[in-house]
C-alpha cells in the first residue's frame, strides 16, 4: 500500500510538469501563430484534432495498462507484467499501423469536403495530415512507455521526461519559424521528437524492471482481461473525442477555418486550468487501484473524499480568474483582435470546465475498482447532448455556441453521475462528500480567488 507522502509526492511531481508546459505554451503561443497565420494554425489545430479521433481505435488499453500494471506490482506478480506488457506493446503497433492506414485513406475526404480550407491551402493541409499519420502510428508506441513509470507511481521520471521533451518541441517549432519554415517542417519535428522519447522511455523501463523482459509478444488470456476493462474506456475515448474535441471539427466545416483559430486560443487556456485536476487524479488512480487490489475499502473511500477536495480547491480559483479577467488575459496574451473574438468564449468555457471538474474523481474510482460501466453510460450520455446541442448552436451563435454546448452537457449529467457513484461504488452519502469534500474547499477557493481578483 503507497502512503500518503507518495501520493502527495507525486501530484507536486505532476504539477512541476505541468506548469512548467502551461508557461512555455503561454509564451509561445502568439509567437507561433502569428508566424503562421490564422488559417495555417487553424489547420495545425485540426491536423492534431482529427489524428486524436483515431486514437479510439485503441481499444481504451491506456488505461487498462496502468490499473492492471499497478495491480500486478503490488502482488510482486512477475509473470503477469510480462504479460501485460509484451501484449500491450504488441496490440499497439498493430493499432498504430492500421490508424495510420486510414489516416490516409481519409484525408482527401477530410480535407477537400469536410473542411473550409482556402484552395491555395489544400496541399499544404494534405500534406500536413498524410505525415501525421506517421506520428500516430510513434504515438500510440510511446503510451505504453509512458504509462508503466505512471503506473508504478514514478510520476517523477515521466514528469521529468514530459517537460524535456515538451521543451524540444515547442522551442524547435519556435527555432523553425524564426528561420522561415512553414507549417510542414514543424510536424516532422514533432514526429522526430516523439520517436527520441519513445527511445528514452524504453531505456528507462529497463532500469525500473531490470528483471521483467520487454519484447513483441501476445497472450490471448491477458489482452481479453486488458480489453475487457478498456471496452468501457473506449466508450469514454471515443465519448471524450466527441465532447472535448469535436467542437473544432465542427467549427471547421460551419465557420470559415479562421474560426478554430479563435475558438482554439481560449479552449487552450481553459482545457490547460481543467488539465491541472489530471495531475491529481493520476497520483491517485494507482493508489485506489492498489488499495481495491487488496481490498482495502476504507482507503479507497478515505483517498476519494480527499482526491475531490483536493480538484476543488485548485479547480475553482484558476477557473474563476479565468472567468473574472478573461478579456484582460487576451488583450496580454494575443491582442485586441483577439480579446474581441474570443472574450465571451473564453467565459463560457471557464464555467463549462469548471462543470466538468467535479465529475473526475468519479471517473477515476469508477475505473479504479472495476466498474468502468458507470462512467462508461454517463459518457455516451454525455456525447449525445453535447453533440445535439453543438448541431443546434454552432450554426446559430458560432464559437460561443460551442462552449454553451459543453455548459448544458456537464450541468445536465454530472449530478446524476455523482450521486449513482456515492451509492454503486463507494457506498456512501451524498451529504458526507458534500460536508467533508466540497463546502470548505469551495468557500476556501472563493477567497482565494477574490485575493488573486484583487
Amino acid at each position: 500500500m503507497e502512503s500518503k507522502y507518495k501520493v502527495s509526492k507525486n501530484i507536486l511531481y505532476n504539477f512541476l510538469g505541468q506548469i512548467t508546459l502551461l508557461i512555455l505554451t503561454i509564451a509561445t503561443a502568439p509567437f507561433i501563430i502569428n508566424s503562421l497565420g490564422h488559417d495555417k494554425y487553424g489547420i495545425f489545430t485540426l491536423a492534431i484534432t482529427v489524428v486524436g479521433y483515431f486514437s479510439i481505435l485503441d481499444l481504451g488499453l491506456g488505461t487498462s495498462i496502468i490499473k492492471f500494471i499497478s495491480d500486478s506490482h503490488s502482488r510482486d506478480d512477475k509473470e503477469s507484467l510480462e504479460k501485460i506488457i509484451n501484449t500491450a506493446l504488441t496490440s499497439y503497433m498493430a493499432i498504430g499501423f492500421l490508424g495510420a492506414v486510414l489516416i490516409i485513406l481519409f484525408t482527401q475526404l477530410i480535407v477537400r469536403q469536410a473542411l473550409h480550407i482556402p484552395v491555395t491551402l489544400i496541399p499544404l493541409a494534405l500534406s500536413v495530415f498524410y505525415i501525421s499519420s506517421l506520428g500516430f502510428f510513434v504515438n500510440m508506441n510511446l503510451t505504453v512507455f509512458n504509462s508503466i513509470p505512471t503506473a508504478l507511481e514514478r510520476m517523477d521520471i515521466t514528469n521529468n521526461r514530459n517537460i524535456i521533451f515538451g521543451l524540444l518541441n515547442t522551442l524547435g517549432i519556435v527555432a523553425l519559424l524564426i528561420f522561415g519554415q512553414d507549417l510542414l517542417p514543424i510536424i516532422i519535428w514533432s514526429i522526430l521528437i516523439s520517436i527520441v522519447a519513445t527511445v528514452s522511455f524504453l531505456k528507462i523501463i529497463f532500469n525500473l524492471l531490470p528483471n521483467i523482459k520487454i519484447k513483441l509478444g501476445f497472450d490471448k488470456e491477458t489482452f481479453i482481461k486488458l480489453v475487457r476493462f478498456g471496452l468501457f474506456k473506449s466508450i469514454v475515448n471515443i465519448s471524450g473525442q466527441i465532447v472535448f474535441q469535436l467542437d473544432r471539427l465542427l467549427i471547421g466545416i460551419f465557420l470559415p477555418i479562421s474560426a478554430v483559430t479563435f475558438y482554439t486560443a481560449p479552449a487552450i487556456l481553459a482545457q490547460r486550468g481543467f488539465s491541472a485536476l489530471f495531475n491529481v487524479t493520476n497520483a491517485f488512480f494507482p493508489a485506489i487501484s492498489s488499495s481495491y487490489a487488496t481490498a482495502d475499502k476504507q482507503r479507497v473511500k478515505e483517498l476519494y473524499l480527499r482526491m475531490t477536495k483536493i480538484i476543488i480547491l485548485l479547480i475553482f480559483p484558476v477557473m474563476a480568474i479565468i472567468f473574472l479577467l478573461a478579456e484582460d488575459i487576451l488583450e496580454i496574451w494575443l491582442g485586441s483582435q483577439f480579446a474581441f473574438q474570443s472574450t465571451s468564449t473564453l467565459k463560457i468555457l471557464g464555467v463549462a470546465y469548471f462543470l466538468a471538474a467535479f465529475s473526475a474523481p468519479g471517473v477515476i474510482v469508477s475505473d479504479a475498482s472495476n466498474q468502468p460501466q458507470i462512467p462508461a453510460f454517463f459518457s455516451i450520455i454525455s456525447a449525445v447532448i453535447n453533440l445535439i446541442a453543438a448541431l443546434f448552436l454552432i450554426p446559430a451563435l458560432g464559437i460561443e455556441g460551442a462552449a454553451w454546448a459543453l455548459v448544458i452537457n456537464f450541468a445536465a449529467q454530472i449530478p446524476i453521475f455523482l450521486m449513482i457513484v456515492h451509492k454503486k461504488v463507494l457506498g456512501i452519502s451524498n451529504l458526507t462528500v458534500i460536508g467533508q469534500s466540497i463546502i470548505k474547499p469551495l468557500l476556501s477557493g472563493i477567497i482565494t480567488a477574490v485575493i488573486l481578483y484583487i
